[in-house]
């Protein structure tokens, strides 16, 4: 949907500084990389496997969706915090041990996966980056 597009371009504008003190470019990556897997493999999942319905709105989804769409986020978000910082395609930005890489991307893939839930149908392409991209920016941020 267009809203992917949107959230790609809000994030990118507003995080991507090549030449500025502070490099970004991992947060905006770990929030579209929440939407791709994440949101990606909660519809696979939720629709070949999907058996415990509960709706929100007028939205049906599946617990077993969302299952998938927390373990994906996870993983995406977790190898994103943990190779990106510090790499060539991210030199500047301060790379996070083993630890805070793992607990930022538990922490955002749970606000990713409550976001998808609550989200309108299609509007979680907007939602779900934009609420990942925020977490990994305070956590970051703060610690």
């Amino acid at each position: 949907t267009v809203y992917f597009a949107i959230s790609v371009t809000l994030l990118f504008g507003l995080l991507w500084r090549p030449n500025g003190p502070v490099d970004s470019v991992p947060i905006a990556v770990a929030g579209i990389m929440a939407m791709t897997w994440g949101d990606a493999l909660a519809a696979l999942i939720g629709r070949r496997f999907g058996e415990h319905k509960y709706q929100v709105g007028n939205s049906v989804r599946s617990w077993e969706g969302s299952a998938a769409m927390f373990v994906a986020s996870t993983a995406a978000i977790f190898l994103v915090l943990l190779l990106l910082p510090g790499s060539s395609l991210s030199p500047l930005a301060m790379p996070l041990g083993l630890g805070w890489a793992l607990l930022t991307a538990i922490a955002t893939a749970t606000f990713a996966t409550l976001a998808e839930a609550v989200s309108p149908h299609g509007t979680d392409n907007l939602s779900v980056p934009l609420v990942a991209a925020a977490v990994v920016w305070v956590i970051i941020r703060n610690s």
